[in-house]
C-alpha cells in the first residue's frame, strides 16, 4: 500500500515539476523512492501519447534495466515516441530495426530526416536523411545487397560510389521533402568541382550558399577563380560572414574561413590561421575542415599518419570522398 502511495505521490508530483531523467531522480529520491519510479513516471507520461515521456523511458530502459529483454523494450519506447512525433526516437527505433526489418528502419529514418532531426558531437554524426538514402542507394530494400551500415556505419570504408551521384540524390532528397540540411548539397557541390563540372556544381553549390552554408561559398569562389570570374563584391560578403561566424562561435561556417585563408581566397594566404581555424572546426563536426586539415598533413606537412586521424573523422562524420582517402593514405603506408 506505502509503494502504491508512493508511486501516484511521484506521478503527482513529477508532472508539476519533473523534466528530465535527473531531476526526477532527485525529487523521487528525496520523495523517498527510487530509480523504478522514475520508470513508472516515464511510462505513464508516455501512454498519455508524450513523445519526450517516451524517448527517456527508452532510455532508462537501455542504459539501467538488468533484464535480458531491455533492449525490446526500449525498442518498442523508442517506437511510441517516434509515432507521437519525436525525431530522435525514430532515428533510434530506426536502429533498433536495422538488423531486422530494413524497411521499418527505412521508414523510420525517413521520418525523423522529415522531423529535422541531426545531432554530431566529437565523435559521431546521426543523419537520418544520410540513413535513409544510404539504404535506398545501395537497393538494399530490393534485397540486392547486404545492409553494411548496420554497425560499419562509421568505418573507413568507401560507403558509396566515388563520384558526386549519391551526393547529388541526398541533396534532391532533402530539397524535394524542404529539409534544412545544407550539408548534401555543399558535398555535392564540391564532388561536381572535383569533376570539373562546374555549372553543375556551381548550381548545387548555390543553394547551400544561399541557405547560409558558407563552405558552400567557398566551392563559389573556387568556381569563380577557375572560370577566371572572380567576383570581389561576393568574395567580402563571404569574409564578412565567415568573420562574424568565428566571433560568434558558429565553428562549421567558422571552418570556411579556415579554407580562406588556406587557399588564399580574397586575401593572402596563411597557413599557420588556416590550420588553427580548421582544427577547431573538424574538432566540432565540420567534416569539410576535417578532410582539408587532412590534406594539409599529407601534402604540405608530409605526416600521412596524422593526415589518417583526420580523414578518419571526416569519414565518421559522412563525408565519403574522405573514406576513399583514408584507404588511399593506407595502401601508401604499407
Amino acid at each position: 500500500m506505502k509503494k502504491i502511495l508512493f508511486l501516484l505521490f511521484a506521478v503527482f508530483l513529477g508532472a508539476r515539476e519533473c523534466t528530465s531523467y535527473e531531476t526526477c531522480l532527485n525529487l523521487y529520491k528525496k520523495a523517498g523512492g527510487g530509480e523504478l519510479a522514475v520508470k513508472h513516471f516515464y511510462v505513464n507520461l508516455c501512454s498519455q501519447k508524450n513523445p519526450q515521456a517516451c524517448k527517456e523511458a527508452a532510455k532508462y530502459t537501455g542504459f539501467y534495466s538488468h533484464t535480458s529483454n531491455k533492449f525490446l523494450e526500449s525498442a518498442k519506447l523508442y517506437e511510441l515516441g517516434c509515432n507521437y512525433g519525436d525525431g530522435e526516437s525514430c532515428y533510434k527505433a530506426g536502429e533498433f530495426a536495422v538488423c531486422d526489418n530494413i524497411h521499418a528502419a527505412y521508414e523510420r529514418f525517413s521520418k525523423s530526416c522529415e522531423l529535422n532531426y541531426r545531432r554530431c558531437d566529437s565523435d559521431i554524426c546521426e543523419d537520418p536523411c544520410v540513413r535513409a538514402l544510404n539504404i535506398k542507394q545501395n537497393n538494399i530494400l530490393s534485397g540486392k545487397k547486404r545492409p553494411y551500415d548496420v554497425f560499419n556505419m562509421y568505418k573507413p570504408t568507401k560507403i558509396a560510389p566515388d563520384d558526386s551521384t549519391f551526393a547529388i540524390d541526398a541533396c534532391e532528397y532533402n530539397l524535394h521533402f524542404k529539409y534544412k540540411n545544407t550539408t548534401n548539397c555543399t558535398y555535392a557541390g564540391y564532388m561536381l568541382l572535383l569533376e570539373r563540372n562546374y555549372e553543375e556544381s556551381r548550381k548545387y553549390s548555390k543553394i547551400a550558399c544561399d541557405m547560409g552554408d558558407l563552405v558552400a561559398c567557398v566551392n563559389i569562389i573556387a568556381l569563380n577563380n577557375a572560370e577566371f570570374k572572380e567576383d570581389k563584391a561576393f568574395t567580402k560578403d563571404f569574409l564578412k560572414k565567415a568573420n562574424f561566424a568565428c566571433k560568434d562561435k558558429d565553428f562549421y561556417n567558422c571552418g570556411a574561413l579556415g579554407m580562406a585563408y588556406y587557399n588564399g581566397f580574397g586575401m593572402k594566404k596563411n597557413i599557420k590561421k588556416a590550420k588553427d581555424i580548421l582544427t577547431n572546426s573538424c574538432l566540432y563536426a565540420n567534416p569539410f575542415a576535417c578532410i582539408s586539415i587532412g590534406d594539409f598533413y599529407r601534402y604540405q606537412e608530409v605526416e600521412p599518419k596524422k593526415a589518417l586521424e583526420y580523414y578518419y573523422k571526416a569519414c565518421d562524420l559522412g563525408l565519403n570522398r574522405a573514406c576513399v582517402i583514408y584507404d588511399e593514405v593506407v595502401k601508401e603506408l604499407k
